[in-house]
Parts: structure tokens; sequence; C-alpha cells
């Protein structure tokens, strides 16, 4: 009988960018399935083929897996606008353009149930609260900068603000609703948000 020889490829060597985008990928599944304090960093670690030591040394703990989390999505967010130029088709048009691909976001079972879980948590925990708080104003910060150029002659500031915050709410309450009403005619949806965009800045 013949022997076969198997030969084992070494392990590729990984480096820090990956173990820490393998966590946070982990971590965002761990949490949408069982919630921040069902989500244990032994089952992170478990999912990200890691061991729990290789985890805390990069992630002091679940509350800065948290920090990371929110902070790309803000980057995202922040990629998203930036690709805006507001050039031929004009920024309110670029802005409608993206509609459809910002209601999927909303319908996007995994990111609601993270998103959902996480607003939960800050409810009754003031370090997370306090995490996503910062993150939020400088995504308002980054869109409103971005508004800027639809601000109405005369305005005040507090009324710019609030229709831009009103954006904010009306894509927040969108994913809400998906949990509720997962079947909602999106394309209606869209149709609708952007007539609302439309009026807001138009």
């Amino acid at each position: 009988m013949e022997t076969t020889l198997v030969i084992r490829q070494p392990r590729r060597s990984m480096g820090q960018d990956e173990r820490r985008e393998r966590i946070v990928e982990a971590a965002r599944d761990c949490i949408a399935l069982s919630g921040i304090h069902g989500a244990a960093m032994a089952e992170i670690a478990e999912r990200a083929e890691l061991g729990v030591g290789q985890v805390y040394r990069i992630f002091e703990s679940k509350e800065a897996l948290i920090a990371q989390i929110a902070n790309e999505d803000l980057a995202e967010m922040r990629a998203m606008l930036d690709a805006l130029d507001g050039g031929a088709a004009g920024l309110l048009d670029e802005i409608c353009a993206l509609v459809p691909q910002s209601i999927d976001r909303c319908f996007d079972t995994r990111r609601v149930a993270l998103r959902t879980e996480l607003a939960a948590e800050a409810a009754r925990n003031p370090r997370v609260a306090g995490i996503l708080q910062v993150v939020d104003r400088q995504g308002r910060a980054a869109f409103e900068e971005l508004m800027s150029a639809l601000r109405r002659s005369g305005e005040t500031v507090g009324d710019f603000r609030a229709r831009c915050e009103f954006v904010h709410v009306l894509f927040d309450g969108l994913a809400v609703r998906s949990i509720n009403h997962p079947q909602a005619d999106r394309a209606i949806l869209t149709r609708l948000v952007q007539m609302t965009l439309r009026r807001l800045f138009a």
C-alpha cells in the first residue's frame, strides 16, 4: 500500500490590523445574536478564531469594542458623504440617489439588531451612552457641514440643525420600524423619503 505524504502548509502569520478586524466582525455577530451581555469575550474570541488573551491585548474591555464598532460605522457614513461633490447632478439629487441604499441598510437585520442592542445598553449604561453620544455628535457635525450648502438664506442655526436632525430621526425610525414591519414596501418608502428630503432642503 502506498503511503501518501501530507505536507502541511505553514500557517500564515496574522497582523495586528487583521486580528483587530476579525475581532470587531466577530463582536458584531455575537452582539447581534446574543446581546451585549450575552456576547462573552470568550465567544467573540472563538468566532474570531483567536485566543481570549489576544482579544484582550487589542481591546481591554467590551466597551472598547463598542467604541470601535461605533467609530467604524461613523467612518463608513463619512466615506459616503465624502463621495458627494454636489457636481452636475446637484447635492440634493446626489443625496436622494443614496436613499434606496440607505433604506436597505435600515432593513439589514444584523445591522439593526446591533444598533438597537447598543442603544438599549446606552439607556442603562452611562459609559456606553457617552461613547455613542460622542460618535453621534461627530456624525451630526459631518452631515451638517455637508448640508450647509443647502442652508436657507437668513435661516437660524437652530432651524437648520433641526432640519438636519429630522433626517437622522427619519432613518433611525425606519430602522426601528423594520423590526416590526420587515415586509414594508421599500420602493414606496424610497419615494416618500426622497420627497421629504426635497421638501426639507429644496
